[in-house]
């Protein structure tokens, strides 16, 4: 189980937001593992960058009501709403969002950076967290991304 994060521009990515069983490796997708995922929602939600307040909305199975409900977004300056990065559904980050998500943890990371050498075990999350701001830096630009 794990979470596919494609660009709104990628390919693979069908009209009616399906996705192909196929993952190509460009910078265009990003693969998350579950415990990666949750890693990213803490530094998230550590930088107040998550809005927890909406709940996810019932999703029906297809549609534009589906479509409207996946990409739900909070009003500007109130972050991104969690349940977009805890299901793989097809939840949208919007252009707007991505900026927030990267501002974020670039900020944290340059903050800790500047007090402390992060230790052997800290280093994969650092790498982490910066793979995640560069994907969605690069989102910024084409439209967000969708999380499958």
């Amino acid at each position: 189980m794990g979470y596919d994060l494609y660009r709104a521009d990628h390919p693979i990515l069908r009209r009616e937001g399906a996705v192909a069983t196929e993952a190509p490796d460009d910078a265009r997708y990003l693969r998350l593992d579950a415990n990666a995922m949750e890693r990213v929602r803490e530094a998230l939600a550590n930088v107040g960058v998550l809005n927890e307040s909406y709940l996810r909305p019932l999703v029906p199975a297809e549609g534009a009501e589906r479509d409207r409900a996946l990409r739900i977004q909070a009003p500007e300056g109130e972050g991104v709403p969690l349940f977009k990065l805890c299901f793989n559904d097809g939840a949208w980050l919007s252009e707007r969002e991505c900026p927030l998500a990267a501002a974020g943890l670039r900020a944290m990371l340059e903050a800790t950076r500047a007090k402390l050498e992060p230790l052997e075990h800290e280093r994969e999350l650092f790498a982490l967290l910066e793979s995640f701001a560069v994907f969605c830096e690069g989102c910024a630009a084409a439209g967000g991304f969708f999380v499958h």
